[in-house]
């Protein structure tokens, strides 16, 4: 049978990176108390719209909090999140990853795991659709947003899918500007933990 070294090599490097990405995002359960996620059952399946102006300034906002996690930055988050802002983290399965409680416990883990990215040298990108946002209050905005996240890294040349996901946020105004108030993400997969946030 006639050998062919580059083709072995070319399969057993995506052998092995496949394996570097999925030891890098896999966690391990067994043995750790499972705590269930807070949101669970449908969110918004009606809405009723927010005032144009309101709306854009809080499309603004999930916009500029996506482009700081694409920039690995938290100085521009206390203008986004309000002190007590609280943020969850979950999987597919119901299960609850994370948990913060306020703007700076958010901000420290989020640091985490820019660190952790730039030392696995690979950017994100964080692409939000299909956002649905419901007025409670003159004061007071729902949402729910699809968040597609990728990864590139340095030594390949396509960018690689991370996790798909909902993000369910409620959003207050303060002192005339629109922050996040809270903010649940939940990925699609139960499987295996993501590398982004």
């Amino acid at each position: 049978m006639t050998d062919y070294p580059s083709m072995k090599t070319s399969a057993f490097a995506s052998i092995a990176l496949s394996l570097v990405i999925l030891g890098f995002s896999a966690i391990g359960v067994q043995g750790q108390p499972v705590t269930a996620c807070t949101a669970s059952g449908d969110y918004l399946l009606t809405v009723t719209n927010p005032q144009t102006a309101d709306r854009q300034l809080i499309m603004d906002l999930i916009h500029r909090y996506f482009w700081s996690l694409d920039d690995r930055t938290t100085i521009e988050l206390d203008d986004m999140l309000l002190d007590g802002v609280t943020y969850e983290l979950c999987n597919g399965a119901g299960q609850q990853l994370e948990i913060s409680d306020n703007r700076q416990e958010l901000k420290n883990y989020l640091t985490e795991h820019f660190t952790a990215s730039r030392q696995s040298q690979f950017r994100t990108r964080h692409i939000e659709s299909n956002t649905l946002l419901n007025s409670v209050d003159v004061d007071t905005v729902q949402g729910k947003t699809t968040v597609l996240v990728t990864l590139q890294f340095s030594s390949i040349e396509m960018p690689v899918v991370d996790y798909t996901a909902t993000l369910r946020t409620t959003f207050r105004r303060d002192s005339n500007a629109w922050k996040f108030a809270k903010m649940v993400l939940i990925t699609d997969s139960a499987n295996v933990r993501l590398r982004a946030r």
